[in-house]
């Protein structure tokens, strides 16, 4: 018996390195621990993930490997993810007559930056809102695209301008794409946002 149990013991550790040492893994773990609740303790990778959050909030007042969660409509912006590894969350799509979309959340240092919300709706006598901003990558990761303006069937109302893509991650990664402009159906479009720049790195050696 004393064998035995030593035997499952070894294979959960060889299971727990494993997972450990697989990039792979790692994506998964970190959208468990991303939650307001422990992951179950049957995933060792995400229960660890989760408790280095725990250290890294009491320490550095930020979790270290955290998706951000995406924006709503009483903090539009989304969150940004973790300080060493996760993605930002998503800006709001915004609802409200003349409102903006929330941008999206920066990305840690190994993540994508979060795609802009869209922007909220035109009326007569009030400019319908830009697509919020998409967020930075900040190492390795691409830059989140810009929140799309919002599309006029009203005579006379403009369409939305669109929001300006993420930076690309200074290491590599992609600048995020520009939001669209609106269309417009008996006035004028709007103007779509400026791509996200791409990494420094490249852009300055080339």
């Amino acid at each position: 018996q004393a064998l035995n149990e030593a035997g499952q013991a070894f294979r959960g550790a060889e299971a727990l390195a494993t997972q450990a040492f697989n990039p792979a893994t790692w994506w998964a773990a970190v959208a468990e621990a991303s939650g307001s609740s422990p992951p179950p303790r049957t995933d060792p990778s995400a229960t660890v993930t989760y408790e280095l959050n725990q250290t890294g909030d009491k320490l550095f007042g930020e979790p270290l490997f955290y998706d951000g969660a995406n924006g709503t409509a009483s903090s539009p912006n989304g969150q940004n993810g973790g300080l060493l590894l996760g993605n930002g969350g998503n800006g709001w799509n915004s609802t409200v007559t003349g409102g903006n979309g929330g941008n999206g959340g920066m990305a840690g240092i190994l993540g994508n930056g979060g795609a802009g919300g869209t922007g909220g709706p035109g009326a007569v006598g009030v400019a319908p809102g830009t697509g919020g901003n998409g967020g930075a990558a900040v190492w390795q990761g691409n830059g989140g695209a810009g929140g799309a303006g919002w599309n006029s069937t009203i005579s006379g109302v403009n369409g939305g301008n669109g929001g300006v893509g993420g930076q690309g991650g200074f290491f590599s990664g992609v600048g995020g794409p520009g939001g669209a402009g609106g269309s417009a159906t008996d006035a004028t479009g709007g103007t779509g946002g400026a791509g996200g720049r791409v990494s420094p790195k490249w852009s300055s050696s080339c």
